[in-house]
């Protein structure tokens, strides 16, 4: 599991560590906000199809 994290984030670490290359904060902090519109679609989504499910019995 380690690794895996490693293998993720290594690339990007080493392009800001080496390079110096970072991104703006607020450019991180509108992927952030992207990520959580989806993350709240997808469960939203789940629970929609849970409860469709639910009632067709």
């Amino acid at each position: 599991m380690l690794l895996g994290i490693i293998t993720c984030f290594g690339p990007a670490l080493v392009i800001s560590v080496v390079y110096g290359c970072m991104p703006p904060v607020s450019a991180s902090m509108l992927a952030k906000a992207d990520i959580a519109k989806e993350i709240i679609k997808y469960t939203e989504g789940i629970q929609g199809a849970i409860f469709a499910s639910g009632r067709r019995e």
